[in-house]
């Protein structure tokens, strides 16, 4: 069933979903080359990460082509993947190869809050049963990883919040950037501005979506593929290390600025 396009995407817009796209071809080619990697959970597991990364910029790249009306779901995957780059940068934020694996497994600690949590909830025994497996399973995990550990990061600290993380990342100015992703996450009023303008009897019920909207999640997809790319790469080859030619990334950069530039 051919549905009818809303607002047609501009070719700027297409020129940039077009850079996107071709940032991920770059990516995944550096991935095929890539030397075996293997001793370091955090090597392995944020490059798994990623992988979510690149499915849901792909997906905001098939929105914004097929019509700009879809927005708000663009900007809940490219606030998504945001996260996912943080939690990236911050796992392999430090020089110390033995402190990368302690925050991989303060990341995965994580994964013992959700089954307890979920634990809390009335199942059938046999669920109940397979979400304590999978607790103790991780559990014992950790605290084997834990134990090869030097002393000094053998005790795996709570994960931090979101705020103390992209705080200690020196990146504080883009927080706002979450704030304003997850209104769209959560679906708070502030959301429904693209429908509505004014409040009260100068309410104003209408869809206004334009093309420098889309900078937000194109803008913000593009940074998230950059660094958390560069950092993984950067890591494995032991060097800074750039996973597209210079040229490219500033016909890219060049590009989404023009879309940006139409807020200013």
């Amino acid at each position: 069933m051919n549905k009818k396009i809303q607002i047609q995407p501009t070719e700027l817009i297409l020129s940039a979903l077009n850079c996107l796209e071709e940032g991920i071809e770059y990516y995944l080619s550096e991935c095929k080359n890539l030397p075996e990697i293997g001793k370091y959970e955090s090597d392995i597991e944020t490059l798994n990460l990623t992988k979510l990364i690149i499915r849901h910029i792909e997906s905001i790249i098939e929105l914004g082509r097929l019509d700009l009306v879809l927005l708000p779901s663009s900007i809940v995957l490219a606030r998504s993947s945001f996260e996912t780059a943080i939690n990236i940068l911050w796992i392999l934020q430090p020089d110390d190869v033995f402190e990368r694996e302690a925050r991989w497994l303060s990341f995965l600690k994580q994964d013992l809050q959700i089954y307890k949590k979920m634990g809390k909830y009335d199942y059938d025994e046999p669920t109940k049963e397979n979400l304590i497996n999978k607790f103790n399973k991780i559990s014992r995990f950790i605290d084997d990883e834990a134990s090869k550990l030097p002393e000094e990061y053998s005790k795996i600290k709570d994960y931090p919040n979101f705020f103390k993380i992209i705080e200690s990342l020196g990146t504080i100015n883009r927080y706002p950037v979450y704030i304003l992703g997850s209104q769209y996450t959560h679906s708070s009023h502030y959301a429904t501005n693209i429908y509505c303008k004014n409040l009260g009897t100068s309410k104003i019920i209408k869809e206004n979506i334009s093309e420098a909207d889309w900078g937000f999640s194109i803008s913000l997809a593009w940074f998230i593929l950059w660094s958390s790319g560069n950092q993984i790469f950067s890591r494995i080859y032991k060097e800074k290390r750039s996973f597209f030619p210079d040229s490219f990334g500033i016909k890219a950069q060049n590009i989404i600025n023009s879309i940006l530039n139409k807020n200013a």
